[in-house]
């Protein structure tokens, strides 16, 4: 890749969703910027939190939401000018489910074309999911509780339509987050659907991080946020026994969800997801393997 003028940048704005593997890929990015940057394509340090088991650009996300944000987007213009290409990787994204946040996003990268990545999974995987990041994070609550906050997120329909609204629908790269969907592993798939050829980049293989729990470990660490509320020191010693005998790997069902509930929430929401893969992947199929 070139370097080219600075309003014919290529920005990759890679939004996740959560729990599609985003951790694993900015590791990679973060830990290989020096090799992307001799392909002109930059990881910035911008937006970065400095948190040393966080490697995305979580603040250029959260200051969509403040009034004063230009200072950031401008320190971005100036580490990117010598680059054609731009990456941007934050899940915190992927939370914003209005058009305004997104414009003002685009409105800060004039001298960019932005094009957002997506990553979808099926609806009642990404939901356990985010329930088994909720209690890892110290939640208590049954996973049902949390539906009403959530399920605006599981639109996938109606996020697409935003994205599409701001960016346009030429601009977006939509990809289902499936063991048999994707290429190879996440990294690959990643850097296939924005055009990086396998020999362009790192040889060093993608680190398993952000670990699922299990089911039983799930529940263990749900009763201990419970019954160490008040003693943080015996919470986090719990908290590292558990997770370090219950994680499972990546696509491992959670079964969190009876049958019926599982089957309730696909139903809600499969009029919406056969429009997304009409839309977005040319099929009158079903957009999730069930």
């Amino acid at each position: 890749m070139t370097n080219e003028t600075e309003n014919q940048k290529n920005l990759y704005l890679h939004i996740g969703t959560h729990k599609t593997g985003t951790t694993s890929i900015q590791h990679l990015l973060y830990t290989n910027r020096d090799h992307f940057r001799k392909l002109g394509v930059l990881y910035p340090e911008t937006g970065l939190t400095g948190s040393p088991h966080q490697w995305g650009q979580h603040c250029l996300a959260w200051v969509l939401t403040q009034a004063n944000m230009e200072g950031i987007w401008l320190r971005l213009r100036r580490e990117a000018a010598p680059y054609s290409t731009v990456i941007i990787s934050s899940e915190e994204f992927s939370v914003y489910l209005e058009e305004r946040r997104f414009q003002r996003l685009k409105n800060a990268v004039p001298w960019a074309s932005i094009k957002p990545v997506c990553y979808l999974r099926r609806q009642d995987e990404f939901f356990e999911s985010l329930y088994n990041q909720y209690i890892k994070g110290g939640g208590t609550a049954d996973i049902n509780e949390l539906f009403p906050t959530m399920q605006a997120r599981l639109d996938y329909k109606n996020f697409l339509n935003v994205l599409s609204s701001v960016f346009g629908k030429e601009n977006l790269i939509v990809r289902i987050y499936e063991k048999d969907r994707i290429n190879g592993d996440i990294c690959g798939d990643f850097f296939s659907s924005i055009g990086i050829a396998p020999d362009c980049r790192p040889s060093s293989p993608p680190r398993s991080v952000n670990k699922a729990l299990s089911k039983e470990g799930l529940e263990r660490l749900r009763e201990a946020n419970r019954n160490f509320a008040d003693a943080p020191e015996e919470l986090l010693k719990r908290r590292r026994q558990i997770v370090s005998e219950f994680t499972v790997p990546p696509f491992t069902p959670h079964s969190i969800l009876s049958q019926d509930e599982r089957r309730t929430l696909l139903d809600r929401f499969r009029a919406s997801n056969e429009a997304v893969a009409r839309e977005y992947f040319d099929t009158a199929g079903p957009l999730f393997n069930e």
